[in-house]
């Protein structure tokens, strides 16, 4: 089934759990529920969301992605399973302008660009996990893009 007979049986045509079915099927999508307040107000805790898989060279600036997190910096002081899941916005891509605001210091630099196969990152709750404490966001973690709410 393709994309767009997947998006009009969402429309219309098929019950919507059947549909999910199909589109979970393709293994082009996921969905993924929210848990924490990172993203507030765009996305809340229990919100469940569905992810488009994207590569990282189709991903842009201000997309909501859906990643697996990456070992935390040493001194972070960030408690995270490798393999948990977080739902972040892209603040920049590989070859834009660094802000040094939303790094760690050490890797801060005036003048600096995202580095090839990189990502920053951040929720848009300031005080959620982001590269602030991660770094640097290797682009082969992001799973895709966030495509929709389904429920909260």
């Amino acid at each position: 089934m393709t994309s767009a007979a997947l998006w009009a049986a969402l429309a219309g045509g098929l019950p919507l759990a059947g549909a999910l079915a199909a589109l979970l099927q393709s293994r082009l999508y996921l969905v993924v529920r929210v848990d924490g307040d990172s993203m507030e107000p765009t996305f809340a805790d229990g919100d469940r969301l569905l992810v488009r898989r994207r590569r990282p060279r189709a991903l842009h600036t201000g997309q909501v992605v859906v990643a697996s997190s990456p070992r935390v910096r040493p001194g972070a002081r960030v408690r995270r399973d490798r393999r948990t899941l977080m739902v972040k916005r892209i603040a920049a891509r590989p070859g834009e302008p660094v802000r040094p605001e939303l790094l760690p210091p050490d890797l801060a630099r005036d003048g600096a660009t995202v580095p090839p196969g990189m990502f920053i990152v951040a929720g848009d709750n300031p005080r959620g996990l982001s590269s602030r404490r991660l770094g640097y966001l290797p682009g082969n973690l992001v799973y895709g893009v966030v495509v929709r709410r389904l429920s909260t």
